[in-house]
């Protein structure tokens, strides 16, 4: 069998039985897939920081686990496991063409 993994952080679900029957179904039937909200759904206030400019539909997201991504020897990061290491692979994740 299959199995399905959604983003634990997507703000909204769409599904072709409909949001009602959510709890009435597998997971299979549900058949849940993470959706882009619209930009009402995506207010957030950056106080100090300015915002990314870059268009949504030309968004370039690396979905990671900060631990996973930092934490082998291989990540060549001074702070394993944690989101410093994070910060320390900016340049590469930038390299791979993440732009958000």
């Amino acid at each position: 069998g299959s199995e399905l993994a959604l983003d634990p952080y997507a703000l909204v679900l769409r599904s072709p039985v409909g949001s009602k029957l959510f709890n009435q179904h597998s997971a299979h039937e549900f058949h849940p897939r993470a959706v882009i909200p619209r930009r009402r759904f995506l207010q957030f206030d950056w106080k100090d920081v300015p915002p990314p400019r870059v268009p949504l539909r030309d968004a370039v997201v690396y979905e990671m686990h900060v631990r996973g991504f930092t934490m082998s020897s291989s990540s060549c990061v001074r702070a394993p496991g944690t989101f410093l290491g994070v910060v320390e692979k900016i340049p590469y994740l930038r390299d791979l063409g993440v732009n958000v």
